[in-house]
């Protein structure tokens, strides 16, 4: 959902997911949303690759502002959203052969550079991925 102020600029931006409404891990969720919004990017880069870092980038802003910062909490986020690229990566027919595989890998590096902590800011890193 979006909010407009009087000049007809972005005052607020509400994520609704309605897919499955229940209590669920943070990580997961934050996980998941991200490997979703850069899916998009990886898949479509002349379509959606400015506004889906933008998304990304204005999250992290808004989820640093409101919450405190936990390293245990971004690390099985970054891993949840390698799990979701590997899996759902490689299921969807968004993109070519090559494109889907080196998505796939990439959330398996991902995925294997969260369990070993090798990543120090893992916002950061899920940005750039």
């Amino acid at each position: 959902m979006v909010s407009l102020n009087q000049n007809g600029d972005l005052d607020r931006l509400y994520i609704l997911d309605w897919e499955l409404t229940k209590a669920g891990l943070p990580s997961l969720d934050i996980g998941q949303f991200c490997a979703e919004i850069h899916m998009l990017r990886r898949f479509n880069p002349e379509v959606c690759q400015e506004t889906a870092t933008l998304v990304l980038e204005h999250f992290f802003k808004e989820y640093e502002r409101t919450s405190e910062r936990d390293k245990e909490l971004c690390r099985r986020a970054f891993m949840h959203m390698g799990v979701h690229m590997s899996i759902l990566g490689g299921r969807v027919e968004w993109g070519e052969k090559e494109l889907t595989r080196q998505v796939v890998l990439e959330g398996l590096q991902m995925v294997v550079e969260g369990y070993e902590s090798k990543a120090d800011d893992f916002f950061r890193m899920m940005l750039i991925a």
